[in-house]
């Protein structure tokens, strides 16, 4: 409840839907306010959130939905309206409300190579409104790991398979961290982990200042997601390459653009593909430290906020 209130406070657009992570909010706070030591912060997922700052770096027009409200399209259609876009709604109804409401839009931000062509191919006009920044990570806070503790990593909960992964863990060896703070996915991990007393390691709502600790001992992150039409754990991966953690995903939209970069991990097309990928990073122990130094500093906060300030401030 506070922190909505300070969303009223702040008078940011916020349409955000229940399954929706709140992380992408807060790290946008990052990367938008100014560091001021007298804002009120809060921290999840090791970002720090400055409110009173933001309303003056975003002049109170950022939205972030698939579902805008009458309000947010009375907003847009007076001018000056910022949107981050991370996918096309599928629905025809849904998709003509959207489309509606983007074209009205001032500045369209999107994530991702393959969402930023959708996105410009649907507008009917100003494609050139669209602009594709980089997500980024609080790479001081993630460092990079020295040793792994020989655990595949599963980290969110957006859009995760888990019936696959349950499935994955019947037919091999390897040992499983669950990074979760559903309540639904933590009772099915519990029983998986009754199961594979050895193989399963489950960490349910921890503490923010755990994070590091746990990526760092991930040989590999895995992310099969099973809806691709956006780019679901995003945040996770960047999390991964900024402890060193090389990353498996089926998802073109979550991967194409950051991990393709460095080749700090792989984008398969099939499960076969997806589990040799997870054999080579399990059995490896090398630690490719100079291409993910490269990414921790192409992908922080800090090197992107510039981009993000001026993009939206336009």
């Amino acid at each position: 409840m506070l922190i909505l209130k300070k969303y009223r406070e702040t008078r940011l657009h916020a349409s955000l839907s229940q399954k929706k992570t709140s992380s992408v909010y807060f790290c946008l706070f990052q990367v938008l306010g100014e560091v001021d030591e007298s804002s009120p912060r809060y921290i999840m997922n090791g970002v720090a959130v400055y409110f009173d700052v933001l309303c003056a770096a975003v002049r109170r027009k950022l939205i972030f939905t698939l579902e805008p409200s009458l309000v947010s399209y009375f907003a847009a259609a007076i001018g000056g309206l910022r949107y981050l876009c991370w996918s096309v709604p599928q629905s025809r109804m849904r998709y003509l409300l959207w489309l509606i409401f983007a074209n009205l839009c001032r500045t369209i931000i999107v994530n991702d190579s393959i969402t930023q062509k959708e996105v410009r191919r649907a507008l009917i006009f100003g494609k050139g409104r669209v602009h594709n920044i980089c997500y980024g990570v609080d790479a001081d806070f993630f460092g990079l790991r020295e040793k792994s503790d020989g655990y595949v990593l599963v980290p969110g909960d957006a859009f995760r398979d888990d019936e696959y992964l349950e499935d994955l863990i019947e037919r091999t060896n390897y040992k499983f961290c669950r990074l979760t703070r559903r309540e639904d996915v933590c009772a099915r991990w519990e029983c998986l982990k009754r199961k594979y007393p050895d193989r399963i390691r489950l960490e349910y709502r921890i503490p923010h200042s755990r994070l590091p600790d746990v990526y760092k001992g991930a040989s590999v992150t895995l992310l099969p997601i099973s809806k691709k039409n956006e780019p679901a754990g995003l945040t996770c991966l960047l999390q991964s390459l900024a402890s060193g953690v090389p990353v498996v995903t089926d998802s073109e939209k979550t991967g194409c653009d950051y991990i393709s970069e460095f080749s700090l991990g792989q984008i398969t097309e099939s499960r076969v593909e997806m589990e040799s990928a997870i054999n080579a990073y399990y059995q490896s122990a090398a630690l490719n430290v100079g291409a993910f130094e490269r990414a921790r500093a192409r992908y922080s906060w800090a090197t992107l906020k510039n981009d993000w300030i001026r993009c939206i401030r336009a």
